[in-house]
């Protein structure tokens, strides 16, 4: 009986802030709640993803946002090359829209193979994508060798940044404070690493998938 006069009790006080319970029994539970956040797509947040920047990259400030189109060569490579996009037949690439934005914003094209729409960009390296460990879950983060047209073999890695930390051979000293401060300030944040490797024919690309899957993680040494 004290039970249901304190939910009407409690439907009463909520309609009073036009806030109208479709299932009153809930409201007993919400005694345990500390914190409630609500959240409805096109409010707190949006459905078009914008890439504000790559950080890190400057030697005289860690936080400065540095336009994806002026980043270095080993940034440029890794943004283009660490993604899981897939392009249909009737040409629609398909994937995380995130990755999607960065394509665009880079200005490249394709998704195999990689290069850079405009002919007078920085940087006109095209790749072409050999292998993908797609995103997992429980590395929180995700991979592809590729190989670059000097013969070389180009590992891009990005995942979150506490993950990431613990595989990179030279971390910066505000490597914490950086991505944690963007992270207060509502981004989305990845951290990115690379490493360039010797030629590798497709067997070898093939074993050292064999490897990276037994170790479970990609070491950047």
């Amino acid at each position: 009986m004290e039970l249901s006069l304190a939910v009407n009790a409690s439907l009463v006080a909520l309609s009073k802030y036009a806030i109208f319970c479709t299932e009153p029994f809930r409201i007993p539970f919400a005694g345990r709640v500390d914190v409630c956040r609500f959240d409805k797509t096109g409010t707190i947040t949006a459905e078009n993803l914008v890439l504000e920047g790559v950080v890190g990259v400057d030697p005289t400030d860690d936080r400065k946002l540095v336009n994806v189109k002026n980043s270095s060569r080993e940034t440029t490579l890794c943004l283009a090359a660490a993604h899981a996009l897939v392009r249909l037949d009737d040409g629609t690439i398909v994937g995380d829209p995130m990755e999607k934005t960065t394509l665009a914003a880079l200005a490249f094209q394709r998704c195999e193979q990689i290069s850079p729409a405009n002919v007078n960009a920085p940087h006109k390296m095209q790749l072409s994508i050999r292998r993908r460990f797609q995103f997992s879950s429980a590395l929180k983060g995700m991979s592809t060798v590729s190989n670059l047209p000097n013969n070389k073999t180009f590992t891009a890695v990005k995942g979150a940044p506490e993950m990431m930390k613990g595989t990179l051979s030279t971390v910066r000293a505000h490597y914490d404070d950086t991505y944690k401060y963007f992270t207060r300030e509502g981004s989305r944040v990845l951290a990115l690493a690379t490493k360039d490797m010797p030629s590798m024919s497709f067997d070898q690309v093939g074993a050292f998938v064999i490897v990276l899957t037994i170790l479970a993680h990609i070491e950047i040494d």
